[in-house]
């Protein structure tokens, strides 16, 4: 998978998730990076920039980690209202 789409399917599963809780705001998204993941992390606020707008995640802060132990990108975890 390349990089956009995972990045589609990142935000496509955290809108769902925040739908699910009737969410109306995402404020803070934590994401990790495995050590495989070459994905440069100015990359990803950009595609969340562009991507979430309009949605819920709209201004979210985003926090992103690097993890060694980790093999890809994931979604750790996310504050609403």
């Amino acid at each position: 998978m390349d990089e956009m789409q995972q990045l589609k399917y990142l935000l496509d599963d955290l809108l769902d998730r925040a739908r699910k809780r009737g969410a109306t705001k995402i404020c803070e998204v934590v994401i990790r990076i495995g050590i495989f993941e070459e994905i440069d992390p100015e990359y990803i606020v950009d595609y969340f920039k562009r991507h979430a707008t309009g949605t819920a995640a709209e201004d979210a802060k985003l926090i992103i980690e690097r993890n060694s132990k980790l093999q890809e990108l994931e979604l750790i975890s996310f504050d609403c209202v």
